[in-house]
Formats: structure tokens, C-alpha cells, sequence
């Protein structure tokens, strides 16, 4: 889903380790809730091609291996992003 800003965001955490593999720049990740993570990329030429590509099954991933470890680095984010926002919320109360 586009922002209106130029970035491009997804909960899909498949699609997002696809995206960082393919070269698209990430942007940051979010944390919205009950453990979900929302990925936000700057919307470069190319990506919704990419995008269509992933979800067609038309474009198989080059490493099975590196684009595992691309997901188990994308949860830590998440997990990082979930502690760093439950430490600034205990600090605040």
C-alpha cells in the first residue's frame, strides 16, 4: 500500500524480506500492535513490478538460505522495535 509520500508499506514479512533482497531501500519499521510489524520502503521504480512478481510466483528468490535469514533479521526488528517502544512507554508513566 502506497502512503501518498513516496513509500511503499506492507505487513507481509515474505514480501518485505523479498524487497530487501532485491535491492529496494528500507525505510524503517513499525510496530502497530499485538506483534505486527509494518515494513516501510521508499516506493522506488521497479517495486510494484516486484511486488506483482512475489505474489504471481514469478520471480523465485535466488537464495532460499539468505532470504530465511533476511526473515529472521526483519522479526528481530520487530522485536527490537516492540521493546524499544515498550522501554519508552515505562519511562513515561
Amino acid at each position: 500500500m502506497l502512503d501518498g509520500q513516496g513509500m511503499f508499506r506492507t505487513y507481509d514479512l515474505p514480501l518485505a524480506a523479498y524487497l530487501e533482497e532485491q535491492g529496494l531501500m528500507m525505510h524503517c519499521v513499525l510496530h502497530e500492535g499485538r506483534g505486527r510489524g509494518v515494513f516501510e520502503f521508499f516506493d522506488e521504480p521497479g517495486r510494484e513490478k516486484l511486488t506483482n512478481d512475489w505474489y504471481s510466483g514469478q520471480d523465485p528468490v535466488a537464495s532460499a538460505s539468505a532470504f530465511w535469514q533476511r526473515v529472521r533479521l526483519l522479526k528481530r526488528r520487530i522485536e527490537m522495535e516492540i521493546m524499544n517502544e515498550s522501554i519508552t512507554t515505562s519511562k513515561t508513566q
